[in-house]
């Protein structure tokens, strides 16, 4: 595999789906926990969790520098055409993994005890509800760069001085282009 196949741009909506799955994840274990406290909130195992979310944060930034600059000079994105609830069940299954597989690797290292006792059962909902959030988010996010696509987006770049110089121009958009954002964002 040639090294190139490995970078991923910044703004890749690979990358955008990494940190939003990566977010949907910690947030349904932090829920997990303020719905169903352990050990005085926390739960045990969990220290690492502190210097886990510098890095998140840093991957969540990239990724919202990389969709900004989709949106400001947009090109089509490669996506494969799912239902809303397609994408929902599938963020869902990811979450719900990703939040199995963490309390399994928690409760093999500490005094955590079996993943779904002690309200460890509320990890399967929390990752409906957040799955929800997260495809909804992906959708509205290649909604917005195709209707930036569509909406007629013109850009020149330039060497100048050593720098890109973005010199762009919008042509007006079409007057239903909101009515079909919303469309299709909630479209099943």
């Amino acid at each position: 595999m040639p090294l190139n196949a490995l970078i991923v741009s910044l703004s890749d909506p690979r990358l955008r789906r990494a940190a939003l799955l990566s977010s949907g994840a910690w947030a349904v274990h932090a829920l997990r926990f303020v719905l169903a406290p352990v050990d005085g909130g926390e739960g045990p195992g969990h220290s690492y969790l502190h210097a886990a979310l510098p890095a998140l944060t840093v991957l969540v930034a990239l990724a919202a520098i990389g969709f900004v600059t989709r949106l400001v000079v947009p090109r089509r994105e490669r996506s494969a055409a799912r239902s809303l609830r397609a994408d929902w069940l599938l963020c869902a299954a990811v979450l719900l993994a990703s939040f199995v597989l963490q309390e399994s690797a928690e409760s093999l290292l500490s005094d955590h005890g079996p993943v779904f006792a002690a309200g460890g059962w509320l990890g399967v909902p929390l990752a409906g509800l957040v799955g929800m959030g997260v495809a909804l988010l992906l959708r509205g996010g290649r909604a917005a760069v195709e209707a930036g696509v569509r909406g007629g987006f013109e850009s020149n770049f330039t060497w100048s001085a050593g720098f890109f110089r973005c010199c762009g121009t919008r042509r007006a958009a079409d007057d239903g282009a909101i009515k079909t954002l919303g469309r299709s964002v909630l479209h099943l």
